[in-house]
């Protein structure tokens, strides 16, 4: 024993003591063998650090230390796995952009990158929503016109487009406004003011606020016109009543005194009669009393030169065709004249004394071919220019001056229609005019691969488009078919097993890639690949719960995962639930509330709101009010107030107008009120009792123009007798007083003769008539004598 534990000690016969040094290899390349002499062997692990973070420290007891590349995979499709020799394994996070605003870019760590649309719904129904892959949704307004100028065009967010009417009141009370759909839009027509009465001059006024009527002046300055108004007509003038219903005198009108009346002068040169004038009467032209039969037109007349009685007929003949000669047995001769007027404008009518009437045509002279003449019954000549309308668009219609008045002035010219264009058919259409229909679909194409078109110039031309067909993109072949055009055929897939797949690549075409079955999460996923085994079979968990009301994903060492979907759209007008079959639904709330009367809409953030619909059409002559079934109605007013003394209408902008009925028929001789069941009322004097002045010697009149006129009639009480005197007493009318003839000498005999008067003829004188049987004075009744 030599105290070392590092040899074997033994004892050789031969040699003696013997130390071996011991092997203390343990065969192992991983660990240092050496030997303590107090200890023995002693055996510590080799060091194998490469100071590479990217490999792992081993050692193989046979082959000593090994570097194995570390595995950097954290099997999580969403990192770019790399190794650091300082810091190891790096793991950076990919870019799934994929340079489409229109898709929510994320990443799922056992699918890597998808792409999920994402929603522009902006739940405004005002705007049309898409997107742009480029710069992302937009929102494009929505075009609510309707085409209907008398709608306001607008949208709400929630409800989308409406359109309430335009209000065309423009607050002129001298316009009616309305709406002429669909393309005009408001009108403002002038307000009608007529009253239907000619008595006004109607015209509208903004200051007075609307229809204003001011009374005509019919005023003519005329003394003898008597000026009226009726509703009807307007201003009548009518000749001004000057009778004073005595025939005693000439009525005449001035136009600037008005009524004169001069005393009618009786006498008619006819020495044979005895003029007077009665205002009862008129003239009085007494026959001078001829004895003979009491017939005026067979008795003895009295000579027209002497004045003497002679026997005889009545001669009537004035030997004039242009007179009715006739007798009349009371009268005497009467001519009335022949009325000639045959109503006929066309005609110049005459009399002739000896043929009588005559009715010659009136002459229309007319020497341009290019008018019309005629004569109307009514009117007399009338020219017209010649209509040479053919009812024919495609003429010029005109009037040669030029040609004689017996051949036809009308002249058709045709109107070219050329528009110099050869791919239009040029026709003129008698009603519509010069039309030029298209002819390019007469250019057909013969076939799929070329286009034919219409130049104006050459017509019908064609350019091949086959290579229109051609595409960049690799995963398709491109041809033309004359027959079907365009042809796009897909290039056949590779061949593949279940652990590969293909995939085309637009630029380079079909590529296989092996299929990657990687599992970093085995609580979501059985993972492998093998043909045997139909590929992978590495199998993702399935953690859809078949509920579209929840969220359902893996979550690393954690497992299946089921949140509750948010169907919340923080938008106030819809309805949001979830259906496990469907998913979200956000139905739009219903704001009707069955009323027309209301207008409907929601806010996004406050609900529905109701707002009452205004009916006014801003008439003061409708009643306004809203059915909630029928909504909004104006109904006429009723103006009516049951009096008829007054005229009722409406006025749009004041409403009932109740006005005084004139009822003054200027006639002095009624007395004019008002009914208000009957209306105006005229209700002409009596006589007896308006105009009666209790005067015997007065006849009482009314004139219209005056009213009571009392005429003195004294002169009425002449008896035409020379042996009274006439008077007129008040009480009692008229007084034939006998006259005194005694003229006091007794060498006379007076007598009266009453239509001579007192006579104071000598005794002698009366002594010879009477011998000689002289009949001077008449028949013996007629004389009152008186003897002295």
């Amino acid at each position: 024993d030599d105290y070392d534990e590092c040899t074997v000690d033994t004892c050789c016969s031969k040699k003696g003591c013997i130390h071996t040094k011991i092997e203390c290899d343990d065969l192992d390349e991983c660990t240092v063998d050496s030997c303590d002499k107090d200890v023995g062997c002693v055996t510590v692990p080799l060091e194998c650090d490469d100071d590479n973070e990217c490999t792992y420290n081993s050692c193989d007891p046979c082959r000593g230390c090994t570097y194995p590349t570390k595995n950097c995979d954290d099997d999580n499709h969403c990192t770019k796995d790399t190794c650091d020799e300082k810091d190891g394994c790096q793991y950076e996070y990919i870019s799934c952009d994929d340079d489409n605003e229109c898709t929510d870019d994320d990443c799922e760590a056992n699918h890597g990158c998808y792409h999920q649309t994402i929603s522009c719904d902006d739940y405004n129904a005002c705007t049309d929503d898409t997107c742009n892959p480029e710069t992302g949704c937009e929102h494009e307004t929505v075009v609510c016109d309707d085409y209907n100028a008398c709608t306001q065009d607008k949208c709400h967010e929630n409800n989308g487009c409406y359109h309430p009417s335009v209000n065309c009141c423009d607050g002129d009370p001298c316009t009616d406004d309305h709406c002429d759909a669909p393309s005009v839009g408001c009108v403002h027509d002038t307000h009608d003011c007529s009253d239907y009465d000619e008595c006004t001059e109607d015209h509208c006024d903004k200051a007075h606020g609307g229809c204003w009527y001011t009374i005509v002046d019919c005023c003519d300055d005329n003394e003898c016109t008597v000026e009226f108004c009726a509703p009807e007509h307007g201003c009548e003038y009518y000749p001004k009543n000057c009778d004073d219903r005595n025939p005693c005198t000439v009525d005449k009108c001035d136009d600037k005194e008005g009524c004169t009346y001069t005393q009618t002068s009786c006498d008619d040169n006819d020495p044979c009669t005895i003029d007077s004038c009665c205002p009862k009467q008129g003239c009085i032209n007494k026959p001078k009393e001829c004895r003979g039969p009491n017939n005026a037109c067979q008795q003895n007349l009295c000579d027209q030169k002497t004045g003497h009685c002679e026997e005889g007929h009545t001669h009537c003949d004035d030997e004039n065709a242009c007179t009715i000669d006739s007798c009349d047995n009371d009268i005497g001769c009467k001519y009335t004249t022949l009325d000639c007027d045959d109503n006929n404008a066309c005609t110049v009518d005459d009399c002739d004394r000896v043929q009588g009437c005559v009715h010659k045509p009136l002459d229309c002279p007319n020497n341009d071919p290019c008018s019309t003449v005629g004569c109307d019954d009514k009117t007399g000549c009338w020219w017209g220019d010649v209509v040479c309308d053919d009812y024919n668009v495609c003429t010029d219609d005109t009037c040669d001056s030029s040609v004689t008045l017996d051949e036809d002035p009308c002249v058709f010219t045709d109107i070219p229609c050329d528009d110099e264009n050869v791919c239009t058919e040029d026709v003129c259409s008698p009603t519509e005019g010069c039309m030029h229909f298209p002819i390019s679909d007469k250019c057909e194409s013969s076939d799929e691969c070329t286009t034919w078109s219409c130049d104006p110039t050459e017509g019908c031309v064609s350019e091949d488009t086959s290579e229109r067909c051609e595409c960049s993109d690799k995963c398709y072949t491109y041809s033309c078919d004359k027959e079907i055009g365009c042809v796009t055929t897909p290039v056949p897939a590779p061949e593949v097993d279940v652990c590969h797949y293909a995939e085309c690549n637009p630029d380079s075409g079909w590529e296989v890639f092996d299929v990657e079955c990687k599992a970093a999460n085995p609580e979501c996923y059985d993972y492998g690949c093998d043909v045997d085994m139909d590929g992978c079979h590495q199998k993702l968990i399935d953690c859809d719960d078949y509920n579209k009301c929840t969220e359902d994903w893996c979550e690393m060492k954690v497992g299946c995962s089921h949140e509750d979907v948010n169907c919340d759209d923080y938008n106030a007008c819809t309805d949001d639930s979830c259906d496990s079959d469907i998913g979200c639904e956000h139905k739009r709330v219903v704001c009707d509330d069955n009323s027309e009367c209301t207008d409907d809409v929601c806010d996004p953030h406050y609900g529905c709101q109701t707002t009452p619909v205004s009916c006014d059409d801003y008439n003061e002559c409708t009643e306004d009010g809203c059915d909630d079934k029928k909504g909004c109605w104006n109904e006429p007013v009723v103006c009516d107030d049951d009096d008829e003394c007054t005229n009722d209408w409406c006025c749009t902008h004041t409403g009932c107008q109740h006005e005084d009925v004139d009822c003054d028929d200027y006639d002095m001789c009624t007395i004019d009120i008002c009914d208000c069941l009957k209306g105006c009322m005229n209700i002409p004097f009596i006589i007896n009792d308006e105009c009666d002045d209790y005067n015997k010697c007065t006849t009482d009149y009314c004139y219209p123009s005056v009213g009571c006129v009392n005429v003195d009639m004294s002169e009425c009480c002449e008896d035409f007798d020379g042996c009274t005197t006439d008077m007129c007493d008040p009480d009692t009318g008229c007084v034939f007083v006998p006259v005194e003839c005694d003229d006091g000498k007794p060498e006379t005999i007076d007598y009266c003769i009453s239509y001579i008067g007192c006579v104071n003829a000598p005794e002698e004188l009366i002594e010879y008539l009477i011998e000689n049987k002289i009949d001077l004075f008449g028949p013996s009744d007629d004389v009152n004598s008186t003897e002295n």
